[in-house]
């Protein structure tokens, strides 16, 4: 990724249907022909899509991988702020490199392959997986921490950035964040998930419907991102609370768990 964010298309071509959208230093596999300045990539979660060329540039670094754990990241050429960023990386962008010693130990200095750049130090941590959590319960409440994050964002269809972002999207980067990979749908992909009942919910399990997913976060409550309420809430199953949303509890197709998760 060269930008921000990129989105991939049905077709080659800027005005047909968003299938996802790709952050920065997110990695795909392009194939070699090119259709109208659009190449046919995959994600490493096996999506399929368009992609214009001028939003792509070759992997050149296999240092380690920081995220952005803030709303977004300025990218500077110089350890100060009185400059404009060279770019600003979304939350849950990558940036790959050698970290170096900053003399401001306000900024962190990552050399992304071509040349020294500096990030505020606080906007970014090291991308690791969930292998560093002692218990499941702490998976999962990290996994339902990065949703949460999102609360308020808006709805944006194959979006995955707070920008705007779909119920797949709000899932597949909950997880994500925490350095597991889930298919990016709404519908249970048995190569990421297993189905199981309702009554063994757990937080961070997800609950399938036709053309929705959604994260349970415990307490008979869960989080989405719904293009009817406009963007990320917490809804509930409890008839009595007023987050209760009737449709959302009979027109549940399964519930599914991470095969990461116990």
């Amino acid at each position: 990724m060269s930008k921000p964010t990129s989105f991939m298309h049905l077709y080659p071509d800027a005005k047909s249907e968003v299938t996802d959208e790709l952050l920065y230093g997110m990695t795909v596999v392009s194939f070699d022909e090119s259709y109208a300045g659009f190449l046919l990539c995959k994600t490493e979660y096996g999506y399929l899509g368009y992609v214009d060329v001028s939003d792509l540039k070759p992997k050149k670094t296999s240092g380690d991988r920081y995220i952005v754990t803030s709303p977004f990241c300025d990218v500077y050429r110089l350890p100060q702020y009185r400059f404009a960023p060279e770019i600003t990386i979304p939350h849950g962008g990558i940036i790959e490199g050698k970290m170096k010693t900053s003399r401001d130990e306000k900024f962190v200095c990552i050399n992304d392959g071509t040349k020294d750049v500096y990030l505020p130090s606080g906007n970014i941590r090291e991308y690791k997986s969930l292998a560093h959590f002692e218990s499941s319960d702490e998976k999962r409440s990290q996994i339902v921490k990065n949703a949460f994050f999102y609360l308020g964002t808006p709805y944006r269809w194959g979006g995955k950035s707070t920008f705007g972002i779909d119920c797949s999207g709000l899932c597949f980067m909950s997880y994500y964040l925490a350095g597991l990979s889930i298919f990016r749908d709404a519908e249970p992909d048995a190569r990421y998930v297993k189905k199981i009942p309702f009554e063994e919910l757990k937080p961070a399990d997800l609950i399938y419907y036709n053309g929705h997913v959604t994260m349970y976060t415990g307490l008979g409550e869960y989080i989405h991102s719904s293009a009817t309420l406009g963007g990320v809430r917490i809804s509930s199953f409890d008839e009595n609370s007023r987050e209760y949303y009737p449709k959302l509890r009979s027109d549940i197709v399964c519930c599914a768990r991470s095969l990461y998760l116990s």
